[in-house]
């Protein structure tokens, strides 16, 4: 990990940019309930139609300067993980390029090839998500639990017991995920060690009359891949309407109670 860290310190100051854009921008979004609630309470309940503008004017306000934060660390977050995944990349071809016969031998051309491309592609899109939906998704919560709490505690107690359930099947549902993962790695390895083999030897395997030989080597292969990837399908398809089973009985607890 520390590794990999010195290839984000050359963007430092767009990494610390963009979750700073995102907690103003989280901010802003969670004063539109209370702004709405107001305009309910004090103008459509009361018929104070003045009032009911100007919070619909500043609702409005607090909306653009929301939707400009959100554009600041979209872009500041892209800057970040592209310019990351570039060097990132540089660096790993120049190892490669510098290393032994020996130490090539323990690694095949496709692992190799999507070591390049696709792991790398991978670290670059996790930096972009740590900085955009891991950096909000928490703010978020806090912010959420504070201002139900102001509400009326009583129902922010459901919340409260909701969201360590979440976490909880969430590091459950990753636990189990992640062996998946680094299977389905592997078999992507031998899938793009089969194609750059045969692309490779293009001309050998049709010399040889080898094509029916390589198309069921592929299919193979490109079957195990997908299977494996079925299996984490299934697995996560399962668990995801848990999560919202959970959310659901959440909203009609408050409901019922309120």
């Amino acid at each position: 990990m520390k590794s990999l860290l010195r290839f984000a310190v050359p963007y430092k100051r767009a990494i610390i940019l963009a979750p700073l854009f995102l907690v103003f921008e989280v901010i802003l979004d969670l004063l539109q309930p209370r702004l709405m609630a107001h305009i309910i309470d004090e103008g459509v309940a009361k018929g104070n139609l003045r009032l009911i503008i100007y919070v619909c004017l500043i609702m409005l306000g607090t909306s653009l300067i929301a939707a400009f934060c959100s554009l600041g660390s979209t872009i500041f977050s892209s800057f970040a993980g592209q310019g990351f995944g570039t060097d990132l990349r540089s660096a790993v071809f120049r190892k490669v390029l510098s290393m032994s016969f020996v130490q090539t031998d323990h690694f095949s051309t496709g692992s190799l090839i999507t070591r390049l491309t696709q792991d790398v592609s991978h670290l670059q899109h996790v930096l972009v998500m740590a900085l955009r939906m891991l950096a909000r998704q928490p703010i978020m919560c806090i912010g959420g639990c504070i201002m139900a709490l102001q509400i009326n505690w009583r129902l922010a107690l459901i919340l409260l017991v909701l969201v360590p359930l979440i976490v909880l099947l969430a590091l459950f549902m990753f636990r189990i995920s992640q062996p998946m993962f680094v299977v389905i790695q592997a078999k992507l390895d031998q899938v793009n060690s089969v194609i750059q083999e045969n692309l490779a030897g293009i001309r050998v395997v049709k010399a040889f009359d080898r094509s029916s030989h390589e198309k069921a080597r592929f299919a193979q292969v490109n079957e195990a891949y997908a299977s494996e990837n079925i299996r984490a399908s299934r697995f996560l398809s399962g668990m995801r309407p848990l999560i919202m089973l959970i959310m659901n009985l959440g909203i009609i607890a408050v409901l019922w109670i309120g």
